[in-house]
């Protein structure tokens, strides 16, 4: 199911990953700022007919933008070789939408 809340905020995030304003965005697609506000505000969803056009601006396929997956790490073990630690909890709190960021560095699992 679609849901409205996550789309606009995905419109939001690439839109401004391309340093487009609301009006500027509004202006390329040829709808009102308002309309922009109200998708990424979860009020309303693009027309239909706006979607191949949003894509385009945006540089994301249609599906990206409806349905847009969020990245969790199902399994994640560490190992000395010897024994196993499963860590999958503790990997998937460095996970923000569909990024993994981690840092190697002297941390200590217990």
């Amino acid at each position: 199911m679609i849901s409205s809340e996550i789309v606009g905020k995905r419109i939001a995030m690439l839109r401004r990953e391309k340093q487009l304003s609301q009006e500027q965005l509004a202006e390329q697609l040829h709808v009102s700022a308002q309309a922009v506000s109200k998708w990424e505000t979860g009020k309303s969803l693009p027309e239909t007919a706006t979607l191949p056009l949003l894509s385009g601006i945006l540089g994301h396929s249609i599906d990206s933008i409806l349905l847009p997956q969020e990245l969790t790490v199902l399994s994640a073990v560490y190992t000395d070789g010897y024994q196993q630690q499963d860590v999958t909890h503790f990997v998937n709190q460095f996970i923000t939408g569909s990024k993994l960021s981690l840092t190697i560095s002297d941390q200590s699992f217990p």
